[in-house]
């Protein structure tokens, strides 16, 4: 999943749109993309179970990790693998996401 925040600009200050994003992982990953504008998709219908669920689960393995910190401890990102919430070190989601940032600003 990526997500592309409305108002996004690339270092040159050039509007960063969804549908260039979907065209660049598409051509150079070569994954099929699909862009959804999440405003229309709140707009429309009725949360299902799990759109209201996951968060929620999400925000207690937050408390929950915040609450077993220790000094030590590395930083956690919380999310989503399938149906599951998962903890991944949020350095090597950071460096991830860098793999790729030649895509999107080469």
């Amino acid at each position: 999943m990526v997500i592309v925040s409305e108002g996004a600009v690339d270092k040159n200050g050039k509007p960063i749109k969804s549908e260039a994003v979907r065209q660049v992982i598409e051509e150079r990953i070569k994954i099929e993309t699909r862009v959804t504008i999440l405003g229309h998709v709140q707009r429309g219908g009725s949360p299902s179970a799990f759109d209201r669920i996951a968060p929620t689960l999400q925000g207690i393995d937050a408390v929950e990790a915040v609450l077993e910190m220790r000094a030590d401890t590395v930083a956690p990102m919380i999310g989503m693998d399938g149906n599951k919430v998962v903890r991944k070190p949020l350095m090597k989601c950071v460096e991830e996401v860098q793999k790729f940032s030649f895509l999107f600003w080469s």
